[in-house]
């Protein structure tokens, strides 16, 4: 995890996950969700509620064609539960780890599950 409470995190996929809010329960104040899911985000936002939500950057976005998240640096935690998975197609698959090198600071953290 990353050193500092104040060290950006990028959710990747974030869906309905329940790893904001335990973020969120711990401190950390530099939290950024990403799904290529208005409706997903918007449900995890109202389950937050208001003053959670409100501590959160909120990002629509298609990590396989990016328009916002390729801008994004420095980033200490890239957690994806289960985005590249979903991947099947090489260019998919390349796209995002140029865009995990892109954005993920030096000694930054990857932690990535997939199904068997």
């Amino acid at each position: 995890m990353p050193n500092q409470k104040d060290e950006p995190i990028l959710d990747v996929g974030a869906g309905a996950s329940t790893f904001i809010d335990n973020l969120i329960d711990q401190g950390f104040k530099n939290i950024i969700a990403t799904d290529i899911s208005e409706i997903a985000l918007n449900k995890l936002k109202e389950r937050l509620g208001k003053e959670k939500a409100s501590s959160v950057r909120w990002v629509v976005d298609d990590i396989t064609r990016p328009e916002h998240i390729q801008d994004l640096r420095n980033i200490a935690l890239w957690h994806d539960r289960a985005v590249l998975h979903f991947l099947l197609e090489e260019n998919e698959q390349r796209m995002y780890l140029s865009i995990l090198k892109k954005v993920i600071k030096k000694g930054g953290y990857v932690i990535i599950a997939a199904f068997h």
